[in-house]
């Protein structure tokens, strides 16, 4: 193979990663702290599926950056209460859009 063939084949494959780059868009939420001094994106699937697998533990908060409710479920999660709320909000998560919900 010579170099022109190299580059090119680099080229074509640099112009089809930046193609699939543009076309995956990640559904993320804005989240506003309690402070309301900064505001964080998170991707709601990955919360959704957070909350499904450790939410007992409350991941998902933390992920979401609430923080304190992370502890509090962390502190409650002897109960097995924070396990159901966290299976709650996974399927809410993962089975609403975040359009619908803006009306």
């Amino acid at each position: 193979m010579s170099e022109e063939t190299v580059q090119e084949e680099i080229k074509e494959t640099v112009e089809t990663e930046k193609t699939e780059t543009e076309t995956t868009e990640v559904e993320t939420t804005e989240v506003e702290s309690t402070e309301g001094k900064r505001k964080r994106n998170y991707n709601r699937t990955a919360a959704g599926v957070l909350a499904l697998f450790l939410g007992a533990f409350g991941v998902q908060k933390f992920y979401e950056g609430k923080v304190l409710q992370g502890i509090l479920c962390i502190l409650f999660s002897w109960t097995g209460v924070p396990a159901m709320l966290g299976l709650f909000e996974g399927v809410l998560l993962l089975g609403t859009d975040k359009e619908k919900e803006n009306g």
